[in-house]
């Protein structure tokens, strides 16, 4: 997730705010920190390994020295295919070129092995 804080009346890019963020789905719980870099520090980032499809809260507390704000917004994520078929075509298309590399040698140098 990418945020880029700015404030309403001057529109100015600020850079020493602290965002942490929580993404929760029933009783899971996950906390972590956007950070933000050297190379670009108007834009803080943060990254979360949700496993679970559904729908995950997102609860955003961004604060500096005299400012708090609280967001909160929701994401759908869906579930990965993580089944794979033993016989898809990517299966057959490697098993025909596995075919293909060993026995090709032995077609060709069949007078000088046997």
């Amino acid at each position: 997730m990418n945020f880029q804080v700015t404030e309403k009346g001057s529109k100015i890019q600020k850079n020493n705010y602290k965002i942490s963020v929580i993404a929760e789905k029933g009783e899971e719980k996950f906390k972590t920190f956007a950070l933000n870099n050297s190379t670009n520090p108007n834009v803080y980032k943060c990254v979360f390994d949700l496993e679970k499809s559904g729908e995950w809260i997102f609860k955003t507390n961004i604060s500096s020295d005299n400012n708090e704000e609280n967001i909160e917004f929701s994401i759908y994520i869906e579930d990965r295919n993580r089944e794979t078929s033993p016989f898809s075509s990517s299966f057959y298309l490697f098993a025909v070129i596995f075919l293909i590399i060993f026995l090709a040698p032995l077609y060709i140098f069949r007078k000088v092995i046997f």
